[in-house]
């Protein structure tokens, strides 16, 4: 409401409302250019102090000097005014947007983290039931027992897990705006016959809003997917499975 009420009164400031950086910009130029304004208007005032202070009282030609001084003053100064007018409204619109902008973070880690600790517990079986992202998007994860572990502090196997869920986590959030593809290189490497079965769910049921790219070595991924279009290079091996939807290219 506070940023609308600002843009209302303020229409210029519309194309900045989505850039704070271009917001910030505008404001130092603002600065300077009313500092300049400032002083131009300080010269104009001591050229006119001059002239009252010079001997024998103002001529005809000082008097319309001075005349002219006058509305050169009141030119000026109105000009810094309407400058000073739009700097505050700049740095008032650069205050909402950096709100914005931390509220926006604020909620898109929180989100992230719960997507992604969602699909984790699903990928380690319950061991791992939360995900926790700072701003800088540190990880810390939990389980039923323990809060707040550092990623550093865990298996190769959980960690591929968890840079897998929230990867998957980003491509979803990013869909929503711009559909792109989540490209995987044989992230079932470190995984067992389970884990990787349940990874191959994960992906299926994201394949079904997003496209979902998997490289892998692993021929015996072919017995676990149910439905996904294959394309390998030399021979390429059959689902044993034949109610699976899978094409197969070489």
């Amino acid at each position: 409401a506070k940023e609308k009420q600002l843009l209302q009164q303020s229409p210029f400031l519309a194309p900045l409302r989505e850039d704070p950086v271009k917001a910030a910009e505008a404001a130092e130029r603002l600065r300077r250019e009313a500092t300049a304004l400032k002083t131009k208007i300080q010269a104009e005032q001591d050229s006119f102090d001059a002239t009252l202070r010079r001997g024998g009282g103002p001529s005809e030609n000082d008097a319309e000097n001075l005349e002219i001084l006058d509305e050169t003053i009141a030119s000026e100064e109105e000009a810094l005014a309407r400058e000073e007018r739009q700097r505050d409204a700049l740095l008032i619109a650069l205050e909402v947007l950096r709100d914005s902008v931390l509220a926006y973070q604020e909620e898109h880690v929180h989100r992230l983290a719960r997507e992604a600790g969602e699909t984790l517990e699903k990928l380690t079986e319950g061991r791992y039931v939360k995900v926790k992202l700072d701003a800088d998007l540190k990880p810390a994860l939990a389980t039923p027992e323990r809060d707040g572990l550092p990623l550093e502090s865990l298996s190769r196997g959980t960690r591929d897990a968890f840079y897998l869920a929230l990867r998957a986590a980003l491509a979803q959030e990013l869909s929503a705006r711009e559909p792109l593809p989540l490209i995987l290189d044989d992230p079932i490497a470190h995984f067992d016959e389970e884990r990787r079965g349940t990874l191959i769910r994960i992906l299926e049921e994201l394949a079904g809003d997003i496209q979902v790219l998997l490289l892998t070595h692993d021929r015996g991924v072919l017995n676990q997917v149910r439905e996904a279009h294959v394309m390998g290079v030399g021979a390429v091996a059959r689902p044993r499975e034949p109610r699976t939807k899978v094409s197969v290219r070489p």
